[in-house]
């Protein structure tokens, strides 16, 4: 599936995805910070036949550590491998920049839900693409509690250098 870079002009689109999923994306906080993210945020999209189907934006807390701040596929598109290919151009970009690792912050699995698309997919498919549960915490602003989830970024190693990565000769 072709992804590219998310761009000004995919905003408007980005707003209709998140729209078509109101479990995921109901709080009018949420909406207008997920809104100024994919307008000012470094990002990719998903698209099939023109259309923007899904996009990943991420943020930068630390230099070598990007954050993944939204994500989302449209209603229609879900469950189609859209999510994966956004998550595996994010990886290999932000590996190339000289990125270590990739987080991302999701409702935690303690926290009670109903529903049949609920959290529970969501954090299963962070896992299914590389991702690994570290703990769970309260981010500020949060009103539950959150499960971060690490994706280690491996760069090839320059010839003739051994990378951090790489055992000991």
């Amino acid at each position: 599936m072709p992804v590219r870079e998310l761009t000004l002009a995919d905003a408007p689109r980005c707003d209709e995805i998140i729209a078509s999923l109101p479990y995921f994306f109901g709080q009018p906080a949420g909406i207008r910070t997920c809104a100024e993210a994919v307008r000012s945020q470094r990002g990719w999209v998903v698209v099939e036949s023109d259309a923007v189907l899904g996009f990943l934006t991420v943020d930068y807390p630390l230099p070598a550590s990007p954050e993944i701040t939204w994500m989302a596929v449209h209603a229609t598109a879900r469950r189609g491998g859209h999510g994966r290919s956004l998550v595996e151009r994010a990886v290999q970009d932000l590996a190339a920049d000289g990125a270590e690792v990739l987080s991302v912050l999701t409702l935690a699995e303690s926290q009670p839900e109903t529903g049949a698309d609920t959290y529970a997919g969501t954090r299963a498919f962070y896992r299914s693409v590389g991702f690994r549960p570290v703990c769970e915490l309260r981010p500020e602003g949060w009103a539950q509690l959150a499960l971060l989830l690490v994706h280690p970024l491996t760069r090839p190693c320059e010839p003739g250098k051994v990378s951090r990565r790489d055992p000991l000769p």
